[in-house]
């Protein structure tokens, strides 16, 4: 089996599994990312969606983000223009080089060019260091040296040109953010990103039986489907149990 799969793979908690089938997309929130380069620190706070692109099968191994989830096929992922996260070395010459121009912006000030500058904030925007220190506080998550590049992640994160139309900040200082993190992703409410019935691999729960309780759910909020695809939805759910055990 191969490293990636033709599925990009989003996890969560049971409530929020609920809410994205509901509404068939998925709600932005501001990440607050550390980007390591060298001695300092990049801590900046960007509006996204993140997943993963490993096998359904490698789940067992990695359920750090949680129980529950959401597989959608790749060509949904290009169509929408999401693209895999950078992964840079903190002692790298690649974040040395990078570190230089994003220390520039301020040397600069109101003479940067524009285009320049959000260039180099949205490259930022999709680094993530290859290894540091996770800590989840909602999931009560605390790990040393985690290595960051085996979630294989994949990011969303919307244009300037979006974020501009809505009046949106396309990204915070990442300690203002940590004081104010309702107020920063209200407002991001207004921007959602979509997908469809037929963009759907799977459908992750924790237990087997979870399954008809969603296959239930699923019916409930999509009355519109046929007997045909709401059959062939439902035949698309399988836990973390048969996961762990089976594959």
């Amino acid at each position: 089996m191969g490293l990636s799969s033709n599925t990009i793979l989003h996890t969560t908690d049971k409530k929020g599994l609920c809410g994205i089938l509901k509404e068939l997309n998925f709600r932005l929130k501001y990440c607050n990312e550390m980007v390591l380069a060298g001695g300092n620190n990049l801590n900046t706070a960007f509006p996204m969606v993140s997943f993963s692109d490993f096998p359904v099968s490698e789940l067992k191994y990695r359920d750090s983000y949680g129980r529950y989830g959401i597989g959608l096929k790749k060509a949904w992922a290009r169509t929408n223009k999401l693209n895999p996260v950078l992964y840079v070395e903190k002692k790298s010459l690649l974040i040395s080089y990078y570190y230089k121009q994003f220390k520039s912006i301020d040397l600069k000030e109101n003479r940067i060019d524009n285009d320049w500058r959000d260039t180099v904030f949205h490259i930022l925007s999709y680094m993530k260091n290859y290894q540091g220190n996770l800590k989840i506080e909602r999931l009560k998550i605390n790990k040393k040296n985690y290595r960051f590049s085996d979630e294989r992640e994949w990011r969303y994160v919307p244009s300037k040109e979006v974020l501009k139309k809505h009046n949106i900040p396309s990204f915070y200082e990442g300690e203002y953010y940590s004081k104010n993190k309702i107020r920063c992703n209200q407002k991001l409410l207004p921007l959602k990103l979509p997908f469809s019935i037929k963009d759907i691999n799977y459908i992750i729960v924790n237990r087997e039986n979870e399954i008809e309780e969603f296959i239930n759910y699923i019916t409930e909020y999509h009355k519109g489907l046929t007997s045909v695809e709401s059959h062939s939805l439902c035949s698309r759910i399988i836990s973390m149990t048969r996961i762990k055990y089976d594959f």
